[in-house]
């Protein structure tokens, strides 16, 4: 929760009655929430010139001359319970007759979250506030603040990356910054702002309750083989106050940003003539970066499957097609074309054809269907016949 305002003063109103003085002015003034109880407990001020404390304790709690509101038209107010001469947020003082003062609130009417506070003096005449040698006067003002000296509080830094996996190019992870502060900031600068070399383009769609970042797995990220965190979080308000760091702990994906390259795809069959019911052609897929688990596609030739395995720990991997009898015969030679590589997180290689198949598919064995003679009718045959 945001519990301290520091009001960037201006004044209006200026009384013109008290021409026997010079005029005092106001420089600074901060609204504090104290105990963190969520509502206003004192507000420190400070003058151009050290005054006569006793004018302003005398004057401090009287209704008509002190008032606070949250409103600039203030429709509702809150009136100072006591004065004091420490203060401790403007400065670290605690002298007697000098330029700051400090008003305390027992009440629970303003949320400190709920700022600007506003402030209003009427001079009197009979209580005027006077510097210590009596020759300045505080005149009637109207005075507003707009910046507080609260950095943001972030709650949490969570992903939706929890579940166990890989993600691939194309994919992303959503990162959520949500904070305690009672009233959002929909103008806060959240950091870091990449996330393993992307930019997260922080946004808000709730006024500020909450920021999303967004990381997308751009092709030649730089992979993990381990979750990475989104660490060192913090927001920064527009006067320049930064949150504590925050670290994230929840992402569980690891990152995959390279797709497999294949290098070519050659064959055991290029030699020439045609292959016979139960010869082979052994396929050899070449990719650049030794990987297992690889899937190979297509899964079939000439309508046969290839039972793609790993070779040296994936160095290549290979596919084996025998010629099954009823096969398509092949009067040319048939290719492995569109061949392609997926990875486990699911990229996928650009695809590459073979082309060095030369022999040709037999895959019908002769069939005798009838053995016939011309030697039907009874008899011998003699030499010769």
């Amino acid at each position: 929760m945001k519990t301290i305002f520091r009001f960037v003063l201006f004044i209006i109103l200026i009384s013109v009655s008290n021409v026997a003085f010079s005029q005092i002015t106001i420089l600074d003034a901060v609204a504090v929430d104290g105990d963190g109880d969520g509502y206003y407990g004192t507000v420190e001020i400070r003058f151009s010139t050290n005054i006569d404390d006793s004018d302003v304790e005398t004057s401090a709690i009287t209704e008509n001359e002190w008032i606070f509101s949250l409103d600039p038209a203030f429709s509702d107010s809150l009136y100072a319970d006591d004065f004091y001469s420490t203060v401790s947020h403007i400065a670290n003082d605690n002298d007697n007759n000098d330029d700051y003062i400090q008003f305390v609130f027992t009440t629970t009417q303003f949320a400190s979250s709920s700022g600007p506070i506003y402030i209003r003096y009427t001079n009197s005449n009979s209580t005027v506030i006077t510097d210590q040698a009596t020759t300045d006067t505080l005149f009637n003002f109207t005075l507003y603040a707009s910046r507080d000296l609260a950095p943001p509080v972030i709650a949490s830094v969570s992903s939706n990356a929890t579940v166990a996996g890989a993600l691939k190019i194309g994919q992303s992870i959503t990162f959520t910054v949500d904070f305690e502060d009672a009233v959002p900031d929909p103008y806060l600068t959240i950091l870091p702002l990449q996330y393993n070399g992307q930019n997260l383009n922080w946004s808000t769609s709730n006024a500020g309750d909450t920021y999303i970042g967004i990381y997308t797995v751009v092709e030649n990220d730089q992979d993990r083989i381990t979750p990475l965190q989104l660490t060192g979080v913090t927001a920064e308000d527009k006067d320049g106050n930064i949150s504590t760091s925050f670290n994230g702990t929840d992402v569980a994906k690891t990152i995959d940003a390279h797709k497999p390259v294949i290098l070519g795809v050659t064959s055991s069959a290029s030699g020439t003539g045609a292959l016979k019911v139960g010869e082979t052609i052994t396929f050899t897929v070449d990719v650049q970066t030794t990987e297992l688990g690889l899937t190979i596609l297509p899964s079939q030739y000439n309508g046969r499957n290839l039972n793609w395995a790993a070779v040296s720990g994936g160095d290549t991997y290979q596919g084996t097609y025998t010629v099954t009898e009823g096969d398509q015969d092949r009067v040319t030679a048939l290719q492995l074309t569109g061949v392609t590589a997926t990875d486990i997180a699911g990229n996928i290689s650009s695809a590459s054809d073979g082309s060095d198949v030369t022999v040709l598919i037999d895959a019908h064995t002769p069939s005798i269907s009838t053995v016939t003679s011309d030697a039907t009718a009874t008899g011998t045959l003699k030499i010769g016949d």
